[in-house]
């Protein structure tokens, strides 16, 4: 699909659907888990932070840690995704989807919130780098 998009729209317009399609995508999941798991939203942000990585370890079949974070952004380290894996794409990689489905979390999670992500180092227009980095950013509107 990645390559498909790149070809018919160009790598520019292929990024920016590929993030709308991710923000929907998790619009959808975390819309779900909520309704269907009666998830309520009591978090702290640590809290949050910790649940990324185990949530975005089952979704995304590689490892996923927070390397850093303040009191509104994280950087999200995503090692091994399938994004970025040689043997599925070629030069058109689906980190941009990756980072759409990041940017609705918090939103989820923090009512209110308005949330943005991107990718700041991609280990598949990198060959020397070992993981993805996402920087997530909140900004805590209430």
């Amino acid at each position: 699909m990645t390559q498909a998009m790149w070809k018919m729209y160009g790598k520019e317009q292929a990024k920016v659907i590929l993030y709308y399609n991710g923000k929907i995508a998790g619009r959808e999941i975390v819309g779900s888990i909520k309704r269907d798991y009666k998830v309520q939203n009591t978090l702290g942000w640590d809290e949050f932070l910790y649940r990324v990585e185990a949530f975005g370890t089952f979704f995304s079949l590689g490892k996923v840690k927070v390397a850093s974070h303040t009191e509104n952004s994280a950087i999200i380290r995503f090692w091994n995704s399938p994004c970025c894996n040689p043997s599925v794409v070629s030069d058109s990689f689906c980190c941009d989807f990756v980072a759409g489905f990041l940017s609705v979390l918090p939103a989820f999670a923090f009512e209110g919130a308005k949330t943005t992500c991107k990718e700041i180092s991609c280990k598949g227009y990198d060959k020397t780098k070992k993981y993805c980095d996402f920087l997530l950013e909140v900004d805590w509107l209430k």
